[in-house]
């Protein structure tokens, strides 16, 4: 997951930084589409990584979790999951809110294209959705530090579980 975090943070900003540094093709290449198209590509494969990934490591928390308490938690477990995703995006919508107002977004019918935003407000709205968002990233990836099953101690602890339960059954 932190590998496929980090690929996120790498592949979220790359376009944008690359541009600020001026080393991307021309605009309206079909070499940027194909490198656009590629990168956004290997984007969603890191995102995949993750997503994959935790959902699975919810499983072996709720094993580890039965084991500590002699409980079957998933429900609990998955449900703030899904609640903590539904308040990081509120939040992610509230700040991006902010930081509409903070430079200035222009709105109404005078705006139709990103010929009509001032150079600068593009400027400032490229480097925040850029890199300042991959940034973002990192306290959660530091959360996963706290993790510390691997698949020895996971397989153990389905074993425990497995000789509980027919303990139980018998």
């Amino acid at each position: 997951m932190v590998g496929g975090g980090v690929c996120w943070m790498v592949f979220h900003s790359l376009p944008v930084t690359a541009y600020l540094l001026g080393v991307t093709p021309e605009k309206g290449t079909w070499l940027l589409t194909t490198l656009l198209a590629a990168n956004y590509f290997l984007l969603g494969a890191a995102v995949a990584q993750v997503i994959v990934g935790a959902n699975s490591t919810m499983a072996d928390i709720a094993d580890e979790s039965e084991l500590a308490t002699d409980k079957r938690q998933e429900g609990v477990l998955f449900g703030a999951a899904s609640f903590a995703g539904k308040c990081t995006t509120a939040l992610g919508s509230f700040i991006a809110g902010v930081t509409l107002k903070l430079i200035d977004w222009p709105t109404g019918d005078t705006v139709k294209t990103a010929a009509d935003v001032a150079p600068d407000t593009l400027f400032t709205m490229a480097v925040v959705l850029g890199p300042c968002v991959a940034l973002i990233a990192i306290p959660g990836l530091l959360c996963l530090r706290g993790y510390k099953l691997n698949r020895a101690k996971s397989a153990e602890i389905q074993k425990l579980l497995r000789e509980r339960s027919a303990v139980s059954q018998a």
